[in-house]
């Protein structure tokens, strides 16, 4: 399959080929009319059912500077990892918030690491794509750097392509907490990657990733948060199955992994969920315009269904199986 296919846009002609439209116009039955969304079916959804709250200028404003789910530093089991300190945090959260993502703090507290649903979705597909299509994620024998030891986590070079062009990102991924002692439960919240920047922007290309470019404009880059990015995470996914291959077990998990039900639900957003839009023209006419999700409307509505879920005690961001088995 080819990079464009792999990685584009459903249109609604095209989902609507051998399927018929239904209409939502309830936001309190958003996730679970798009859970139980019949294989024959697509949704419109008008776009006044889905807009963010007041006070922000943009989605992407919303998105970078909203709520997000906060881990929490201290707990009350110093043994717990994050998978379930996530899964705990989206279990307490208000199903009806404006959440986007989750974020935790660094050790010393002086840095803010942050995390889209969207995102892990997306180094996902990364994931998938580079190991069924492509020649895979390369990952180099991780090793400690001066700075690290075996407390804080080892180092390991990645190479990973785009999801746009040929080229491929090179970088280095510190302190992955790969041992099995007691530091690491610790250690992971100070994960940080070297030399994968936003570049700067020739034309309509980025001579590096596109998000983190935007983030960069956004945030400054001394700004106190590490937005972590899809290619980021899914180098993270190829270091997970490196070590699980050296030493049989699954290494402690920042990024929320997916599970073939979260999966299943975020194609359902990407392939058969539309907004209705209504402008008026110039002249004063009223025209109708039917658009795929954003990334924000898309991030709103994972967050909203991992916290139903977990309120009914299922965790679908807890991968049991391998990524690359996932029906994509």
């Amino acid at each position: 399959m080819k990079r464009k296919t792999f990685f584009g846009n459903q249109t609604l002609t095209a989902a609507l080929e051998d399927r018929t439209a239904v209409y939502e116009t309830h936001k309190q039955n958003l996730v679970h009319r798009v859970d139980n969304l019949p294989e024959d079916k697509v949704l419109i959804i008008p776009e006044r059912t889905l807009a963010l709250p007041p006070g922000f200028y943009s989605q992407q404003n919303w998105m970078k500077r909203g709520k997000s789910v906060q881990l929490p530093r201290h707990l009350r089991n110093p043994q717990t990892g994050p998978t379930r300190i996530r899964n705990k945090v989206y279990q307490d959260a208000t199903i009806d918030d404006y959440v986007s993502g989750y974020e935790w703090r660094t050790t010393d507290n002086q840095k803010r690491k942050k995390v889209l649903l969207v995102d892990c979705l997306e180094a996902a597909r990364i994931f998938y794509f580079a190991n069924e299509i492509r020649e895979g994620i390369k990952v180099s024998k991780g090793y400690w750097s001066k700075k690290e030891s075996p407390q804080h986590g080892r180092t390991f070079a990645v190479e990973i392509p785009s999801r746009t062009t040929d080229e491929k990102y090179i970088f280095k991924f510190v302190g992955v907490p790969t041992e099995n002692n007691e530091h690491q439960l610790s250690a992971w919240r100070n994960i940080e990657t070297e030399g994968h920047t936003g570049g700067v922007k020739k034309g309509n290309r980025h001579t590096g990733c596109e998000q983190k470019f935007w983030g960069e404009v956004t945030f400054g880059r001394a700004e106190l948060i590490d937005h972590f990015c899809p290619h980021e995470i899914a180098a993270y996914m190829a270091i997970t199955q490196k070590e699980h291959k050296r030493q049989g077990r699954v290494i402690l998990q920042p990024f929320a992994l997916p599970s073939a039900q979260a999966v299943g639900f975020y194609k359902k957003l990407r392939e058969r969920i539309f907004v209705e839009e209504e402008r008026k023209t110039k002249k004063g006419l009223r025209q109708i315009r039917r658009r795929t999700l954003t990334k924000p409307e898309k991030e709103l509505l994972l967050g909203r269904y991992t916290i139903s879920e977990a309120k009914k005690g299922k965790n679908v961001f807890y991968a049991r199986n391998l990524l690359k088995h996932h029906e994509w």
